[in-house]
């Protein structure tokens, strides 16, 4: 792995390099794996299509056409382990939870927040996975 980069895909700022860190307020968000009622429902394609910072959200019912289109920080795809663009533990961390510590360390104020409805990923994306390497 080389400086920059974080396992798995993740884009990290190296020193000297232009990043969203002198922005107040970043906003990241992490599309999580299926739970357990979902696939027993036979949810087999996310509703969601990552790239970069763009989130697009399809409609299911017409075909995966484009309902929305959100831009954000960084999106990171935690759906499926066996994807390339899977984005685990680590690589979250390198990119938000080190940056938010290295700040809190400095003297400057520092917030991580997870908001979303029940089910949505807060803890799994605070927490890990209940199992594996990562724990």
């Amino acid at each position: 792995m080389q400086l920059g980069e974080s396992s798995r895909g993740a884009q990290v700022p190296t020193k000297g390099q232009s990043s969203q860190a002198e922005s107040n307020v970043q906003v990241y968000i992490r599309a999580r794996p299926f739970l357990a009622r979902e696939k027993e429902k036979g949810v087999k394609q996310p509703i969601v299509r990552l790239d970069g910072g763009t989130v697009v959200v399809l409609d299911p019912k017409a075909d995966g056409k484009v309902k929305a289109t959100f831009k954000y920080t960084q999106a990171f795809d935690s759906i499926n382990i066996e994807d390339d663009a899977y984005v685990g533990q680590q690589a979250i961390y390198d990119v938000i939870g080190k940056q938010i510590l290295d700040n809190a360390f400095e003297g400057y104020n520092a917030c991580l927040l997870a908001y979303g409805q029940t089910g949505s990923g807060k803890t799994y994306t605070m927490m890990g996975p209940l199992t594996g390497a990562e724990v």
